[in-house]
């Protein structure tokens, strides 16, 4: 998607970060994270705002570093708004 045809909303944290290995999964439903340990959740969330932003024609992507944090990227198209 081309940066001047869209809007984007970034999300940073600095927490645990996500490992490598569950990078491709974070958006599958009900999939939990392997560093997740008893953090509360049914791996729900992700999938659902994954779903909610492809249905306005947008895209969620994610960068982390297990130890650093997490970046979300979401773009929609401005003719979507």
């Amino acid at each position: 998607m081309d940066a001047d045809e869209n809007s984007r909303i970034r999300v940073i944290d600095s927490g645990i970060g996500i490992p490598e290995a569950d990078l491709p999964h974070i958006f599958d439903t009900t999939y939990r994270g392997s560093n997740v340990g008893k953090a509360l959740g049914g791996g729900l969330g992700l999938p659902m705002a994954q779903t909610i932003i492809h249905r306005y024609g947008g895209n969620i992507t994610c960068a982390s570093r297990p130890g650093a944090g997490t970046t979300f990227t979401v773009d929609f198209p401005k003719a979507s708004w």
